[in-house]
């Protein structure tokens, strides 16, 4: 599941406040689970909510609530079972050689 274009207008209004998310981001966590939630971005197609950094931000926030093991899957762990990349560079998460 890749969580992605997060933010919404409501009444004319987007909102970057995580807590305004939370608890739909928290089903959607419940539903897929740790180990299959991956990041994701919808740019540039949310450029006219708002930032890009912003509306990554709301998704980190929450993640952040989930512990380091979380963030880490979520950030590039579940992409290697996903996409089934391989580090290429030492310095690259994953590098196994």
């Amino acid at each position: 599941m890749k969580l992605s274009e997060v933010p919404q207008s409501v009444n004319g209004k987007v909102s970057f406040d995580e807590a305004f998310y939370h608890d739909h981001l928290e089903v959607l966590w419940e539903i897929f689970g740790e180990d299959r939630v991956i990041f994701d971005s919808d740019w540039p197609n949310s450029d006219h909510l708002g930032p890009l950094d912003k509306t990554i931000g709301l998704v980190r926030a929450f993640v952040a609530s989930k512990g380091r093991a979380a963030q880490e899957k979520y950030s590039w762990r579940n992409s290697l079972a996903a996409y089934r990349w391989k580090a290429r560079r030492k310095d690259q998460p994953g590098h196994t050689r």
